[in-house]
Parts: structure tokens; sequence; C-alpha cells
């Protein structure tokens, strides 16, 4: 007589079915399998696997984490399993707690190639485009047809305008793997760059249509189908996919911002801050030695997002006696601390020397850890959003000179909404054009107040002055950085350049051209619910009113 197979034996009989399942992308039927193997009291990791990928599936990811994590408890050091908890926090919108998985999934195999290229999809997501370019060097070293990395570099290469380089990736890509879509992007983001308009729509609009992406990554996509459409001149159809970009993104990300003070209203704060402080709190400290390093002139280059900073930034680099860096927040901690509320700005008003050659000292070391030598150079600190914190540099950086540049707030408020930035605090107002516009007036109250109030020396730099007669506006900003002008700045567009991780990378490997001067007028029907807000300043900067 043949005795029933005990619990144990079931179990054993099923896990095969389970794997073969998930094989096969049949993760409902894993998930069924696997409750069967629990119902028996027997536990396994591919029991709790099979659980995570059909909540996986469904967008239950909280729900999925719990499962993975059981399946961790079993086999903690599983590199397979350690990706999946990556991924699954990225969708959590959790990407610092994916990189130490990720991390921990490198320890546990150096040579898993996918936890390479998982971390450095997550790098670049935080916008730390050199780290998330190395890691998916080191996966592609790794596993020289990993397409997913070699898509995925196409892609960052593309973004940042090197379209050769991009363009051979997403071939190598495509060869291993003809539907990668990541590298179609690429290929779709270097067609824009050609002005191959068509064939970019093309591109974008066959990854929508086939490829399973993320929530986020379907969105970028269609904000890049709105870049293809602009360029064609449909204009609805492009305002319609930048709009459903934002949204999306907007949904993605409202929860990280909903209990944080708003950028606007610190920036209020602030301007309330300056304009009833009383004038001996911007006297110049006590010792003004400088600590770490000795620039011949220290420039803050300020202004809002989408302003022409990249390309006066630029410029200034290819000259010989300028050293620029570009937007790293090397005032985060002192801002932190003494501009988001009402004590830290009276701490501000009442630093001492030494509080002030302390915060100072971090500066400069921040500086050298970007590997560079400013000493005796023009140094260029280049980060739009720092007028913000104008009144900070105003009391650690009193002989420092600011560049603050304009343009006509209408462009930068359609350029702040067209383009797809990484999503901070800052960038997240310019998911909506109703929250852009309150934000820019913000800053610009606070950029005047500061401007008669704080003993800075400022130079102003208009954008539309430097397309019309560029020798002449760089000239000027040149004079008053205290460096020579040459001829040879007009080939900016060709020199080695600094890395550049604004969406201004592709634009500023163009000649100059004055395409984008009042593209708002493109848009005019669109934007007409802001312009109201907008024209103080527009009267107040000297545009035209159409």
């Amino acid at each position: 007589m043949v005795s029933a197979p005990t619990n144990q034996q079931k179990a054993d009989q099923t896990v095969p079915l389970i794997a073969a399942a998930i094989r096969g992308g049949d993760y409902d039927r894993a998930a069924h399998l696997a409750d069967t193997v629990l119902a028996l009291g027997l536990h396994h990791p591919i029991v709790y696997n099979a659980r995570a990928l059909a909540f996986q599936q469904k967008g239950q990811h909280r729900e999925a984490l719990t499962e993975f994590n059981r399946a961790r408890q079993l086999t903690p050091d599983d590199p397979h399993l350690l990706n999946a908890v990556g991924v699954c926090l990225i969708n959590l919108n959790q990407p610092l707690d994916a990189i130490r998985i990720f991390d921990d999934a490198i320890r546990a195999d150096a040579g898993n190639a996918q936890a390479h290229y998982r971390k450095g999809w997550t790098l670049e997501m935080l916008g730390e485009r050199a780290q998330a370019q190395a890691s998916y060097e080191r996966a592609i070293a790794i596993d020289a047809n990993h397409a997913d990395a070699l898509g995925s570099l196409a892609g960052m290469l593309a973004t940042v305008g090197e379209t050769a380089k991009s363009r051979a990736f997403a071939e190598r890509a495509l060869k291993s793997s003809p539907h990668q879509a990541s590298a179609i992007v690429a290929l779709g983001i270097v067609d824009l760059a050609e002005r191959k308009f068509r064939e970019a729509e093309r591109r974008f609009q066959s990854v929508l249509d086939t490829a399973p992406l993320t929530l986020r990554a379907a969105a970028v996509v269609r904000g890049l189908l709105g870049d293809a459409f602009d360029g064609q001149d449909r204009i609805d159809e492009a305002f319609a996919s930048y709009r459903f970009e934002k949204n999306e993104m907007r949904k993605l990300y409202a929860q990280n911002y909903a209990s944080q003070q708003r950028p606007r209203e610190t920036a209020d704060r602030i301007t309330a801050f300056v304009k009833t402080s009383a004038p001996v709190s911007w006297s110049r400290p006590a010792d003004e030695t400088r600590a770490g390093a000795r620039p011949k002139t220290h420039v803050f280059l300020l202004g809002f997002a989408r302003s022409g900073t990249t390309l006066l930034e630029q410029v200034f680099a290819s000259h010989a006696d300028v050293v620029a860096l570009e937007e790293k927040d090397l005032l985060a901690e002192p801002a932190n601390a003494l501009l988001t509320g009402d004590a830290g700005l009276r701490k501000l008003a009442t630093l001492t020397a030494k509080e002030i050659a302390d915060y100072r000292d971090a500066y400069w070391r921040g500086v050298k850890a970007q590997g560079l030598n400013v000493d005796g150079k023009v140094f260029i600190d280049k980060l739009p959003l720092n007028t913000l914190k104008l009144p900070l540099i105003a009391r650690l950086f009193p002989e420092a000179k600011i560049i603050f540049a304009l343009r006509d707030p209408r462009d930068v408020l359609l350029s702040c909404y067209r383009r797809h930035f990484d999503i901070n605090a800052a960038n997240f107002e310019f998911l909506t054009l109703d929250d852009a516009a309150p934000f820019y007036a913000s800053v610009m109250a606070l950029a005047a107040a500061c401007r008669e109030t704080l003993p800075l020396a400022q130079h102003v730099h208009r954008y539309e002055d430097m397309i019309q007669d560029f020798d002449k506006s760089i000239a000027a900003a040149c004079e008053f950085v205290g460096i020579e002008w040459s001829p040879a700045m007009r080939d900016f567009h060709t020199q080695e350049r600094l890395p550049v991780v604004s969406p201004s990378a592709a634009q500023i490997r163009r000649p100059l051209n004055a395409d984008s001067l009042g593209a708002w007028r493109r848009y005019r029907d669109h934007l007409r619910p802001i312009l109201p807000q907008l024209r103080p300043w527009v009267e107040r900067f000297g545009y035209p009113a159409e």
C-alpha cells in the first residue's frame, strides 16, 4: 500500500511549479500555488517571492515589500532577492533606502551586473549622474550585452547632449534586445537634438504603445513626446503632453512634499526679514580671511531656473582664468540652519566672526572636494536658486560678486514647465503653472529686496542681450568679474566643457541662436491664466507687453 505524500513532499512537488509559473510571467498562478504551500504550514523563499511579484504586478508595492522581506529572512544574502527589494523601494519613492539595498546585493555578489545597473538607475533618479554613469559602466564591464545598462547609459548621454556616444550605446543595447525602451528613448532624444521631430515622435510613441513602463518613466516619455510635437509646431498636442507628464509627477511626489514648507513661503519669510533688518546686520565681519582657498574673484551666478545661467557659465568656463562649479549646493547646511525659520534668521543676523569663519571653511572644503583649484582664478559658483540664499551669502562672503541672470518671465515660466527636471522641493513647484508663477514672483521679490539692502556688488545679465549682442553683453560681464574679454569666448560651444546637469545640456552644444526668444507667444493661450501674475515683473524688467 502506497502511503499518502507528506506535506513536505507536496511542497517539494509544488515549488518547481511555482518557479515555472514565475518564469512564464504567470504571477497569479505562481501566487496561488504559493498559497497552497503556505496552507501546508511550510515556508520557502520562492513562496514569498511569488506572492510579492503578484502584488507588484498589481501596483501594490507596500504589500510586495512585506513579502520580499519575508523571503529575505530565509535567504538574507540572495542578490536577486535584494535587487527585487530595491526595485520595490524605488516604486515606493524611497531611493536612498533602495541604494543601500543594492549595495548589499553588490557586497553579496560583486559580479552581479543587475545590482550595479539598478544602483545606477537609482542614482540617476537622484540626479547623481557621475555616480550613475560609473555604475552603468560597471554593469557593462561585467556583462557587455546588458541591454538595460547600455540603454540607460545611452539615455543619460543623450540628455547631456553627447549624441554620438549615446547613439553608439543605444545601438549596442538594441542589438542585444531589439525593443529595449531606454535605448529607443535615447535615440528619440538624439532625434530632438538633430531636429528630426517626426522620427522622435515615432520612437516615443512606440515606447508608450508597447513597453511595460513604470508610471514615472511613462510620464517622462509623454513629456518628451511633447517636445517632438513642439518641434512640429503642434502646440495644443505639445501642451497636453506636458500637462500629462506634470500631473503624473505631481501624483507620484505630492506626498514627499506635503508636510514641508514650500519654497515660496521660505522666500517670502526671508524677504520680510531682509526688509525689516537693521543695516548693521549686513556689516562686514571682523575677520574676512579666506580659509582654504584664494580665488581672484568669488562670483555667485544666480537668478531663476531657465534664465540662461548655464549658457553664461559655459561661456565663462571657456576662459583660461575662470573655474566654474556646476549646480552643487555647497551652502545647503547653513541654509537649512539659518534660512528656514524665524529663529534661524535671527541667528543669521547675529553670527559671530568664528561662526562665519566655520561656515566659510566648510564651503571651501566643499569646493576642494569637487576637485577644483580656484587659487588665483575667477571662481563662479552657479546655482540659480541660490537667489534664496542671498542674505546668507552676504553674511558669509561680503566680498563676493553677484551676477543675476534675467530673462523674460513668460519665457522662463514656459521653459520651467516644459523641461523635464529631477524632482526636488523647488522643481516640484514647476509641475503646475499655478504654483510656478507665485514661486517666481516670490523669488524676484526677494532678489529685489536684497539688491536694495545687501552690500553686495551685483551685475544684472539679461539673456536677450546676450543673444542679440553677444560680444557687448559678455564683455560687460567679464569687466564685472575682472577678466579680459576674448573673441575665443564666441566659440564656447566647440570647446572642452564643464559637465552639465541642467536641462540646457543639449542646447549649449549648438551655436548661439534666437529660437527661444519670445517662445511664450506660441503658448499664449495656455499661459493666459498666469500672465496677470507675471505682468508686474514683465513691466519692471522692461519687456514688451506683447
